[in-house]
């Protein structure tokens, strides 16, 4: 059966959702909205330039969803490819979503290095990070944040058509404990990093370590790829030998079981105790993992290429 399907807007509801809007200097784009989605557009609003963003657009959007209304602010900064950030306010009735959106200033929403945020808002609780846009040597880095704690920040680095840069895997690894390696993909990489905590913890800690992966970004792939290996070559030494630590572990099965064999009915018990807690143990660490486990020998780092990232764009020149 069809779920009923909510009214156009009327008039008489549009002046009432308009009240608090009005009070606030906003003004109804009668021709942008859709009365028959339920979707009311404002006519955009310009604020200054600021330390970390251009003179900005800002455009407001209340929309009726299945779970509610929701308020989303998009702010513009001006310029060919400026990335917008973005917030979005729900679970609350239209008047607590204007005043959540509101608190939260233009600055908020753009970051030192770059990066424009995409935050969530509710009434009466901070906003919280959900995703940022940024563009870092050459690099355009999306980042999505789950909200469900224990689940890791997503982060995805597209290269431009031509980019034949060739990045190690290690390059956010080497920053410590929760950074995984990157992946490649055909359109550049991926990869992840734990957070810890949860609510506005968990979203402060994402942007702590956003910002971090753009300062790091940044700075290796403005440098010569030798330094990078001078840099961090303790850890990428240390990252190697734990990425050998499955084969170790299996080895060591191994070997344990070869050396009990033959040596009474006290080690063959031992051994098939051992057979027998084994795999549900390994399965149970696969299931804790939030990335898949690789089985691989460890790896010897090695200095990346001199023409592994520089010089770039590709028809740059060093001097």
């Amino acid at each position: 059966m069809d779920t009923p399907q909510e009214p156009p807007l009327s008039h008489h509801a549009i002046l009432a959702l308009m009240a608090p809007f009005s009070a606030a200097g906003w003004a109804l784009d009668l021709p942008a909205s859709d009365r028959a989605a339920r979707r009311l557009v404002f006519k955009p609003a310009a604020h200054a330039a600021g330390a970390h963003h251009a003179a900005l657009t800002e455009t407001r959007e209340l929309r009726d969803t299945a779970r509610g209304w929701q308020l989303t602010r998009r702010l513009q900064p001006e310029g060919e490819g400026a990335l917008a950030a973005e917030v979005l306010a729900d679970e609350g009735e239209p008047a607590e979503l204007l005043a959540a959106a509101a608190a939260i200033a233009p600055a908020e929403l753009f970051t030192p290095e770059g990066a424009a945020l995409a935050l969530r808002c509710r009434p009466g609780q901070p906003p919280q990070l959900r995703a940022a846009k940024a563009r870092v040597a050459g690099l355009a880095l999306a980042c999505t944040v789950s909200g469900v704690k224990g689940y890791p920040m997503e982060l995805v680095f597209t290269k431009p058509e031509g980019d034949a840069r060739r990045l190690p895997d290690d390059l956010l690894e080497v920053l410590g404990r929760g950074w995984s390696r990157l992946v490649p993909l055909r359109t550049g990489w991926e990869t992840s990093v734990m957070l810890r905590g949860s609510g506005p913890e968990r979203s402060a800690h994402a942007r702590e370590r956003l910002a971090l992966a753009l300062r790091q970004v940044a700075q290796v792939l403005g440098e010569p790829p030798a330094r990078f290996h001078e840099r961090f070559a303790a850890r990428r030494w240390r990252i190697g030998l734990l990425r050998g630590v499955p084969v170790a572990f299996g080895v060591a099965i191994v070997a344990l079981a070869f050396a009990v064999r033959d040596t009474g009915s006290r080690a063959e018990a031992l051994l098939g105790a051992l057979a027998n807690l084994v795999p549900p143990l390994l399965m149970a660490l696969f299931f804790l993992r939030r990335e898949m486990p690789r089985i691989e020998l460890p790896r010897v780092p090695r200095r990346p290429a001199d023409n592994s990232w520089q010089p770039w764009p590709p028809d740059a020149r060093t001097e």
